[in-house]
């Protein structure tokens, strides 16, 4: 009786170290929460001050009214749009930075009330050095 409990003992934790292996030890019920806190951007961040990677195209973001001048941004793949900061907050100087090519960013997802009153943005990415 021993040894069979001893076996089922095993059995189960091989078992469980094979999920987590295969699974990445990811709980499927949180997938999206735990995508989003490591950095993709798979689904719409609803949080600021986490640390975000954004694989997509730049390109000069889409003004909400009117306006001309050009401030960069990357679209996801969901489609979400992104101003993209320079180090220190600003937005990155567009005769610096190539439009139009894939990009992957990394950096701080912040909320800039300014820019997102101008531009169609979940948010913007303060860019790490």
């Amino acid at each position: 009786m021993k040894k069979v409990i001893l076996w089922l003992l095993v059995m189960t934790v091989v078992i469980g170290l094979i999920y987590v292996f295969v699974s990445g030890g990811k709980n499927p019920q949180s997938n999206k929460a735990s995508s989003w806190l490591s950095g993709s951007s798979s689904v719409s961040p609803i949080l600021t001050g986490g640390i975000i990677t954004v694989d997509g195209w730049s390109f000069c973001l889409k003004h909400k009214g009117t306006g001309s001048e050009c401030v960069i941004g990357i679209e996801d793949q969901k489609g979400n749009d992104y101003a993209l900061l320079d180090y220190n907050g600003q937005p990155v100087d567009p005769t610096k930075y190539t439009t139009g090519q894939r990009s992957t960013v990394f950096g701080d997802l912040v909320q800039d009330s300014a820019l997102q009153a101008k531009y169609d943005i979940v948010g913007a990415i303060q860019l790490k050095q």
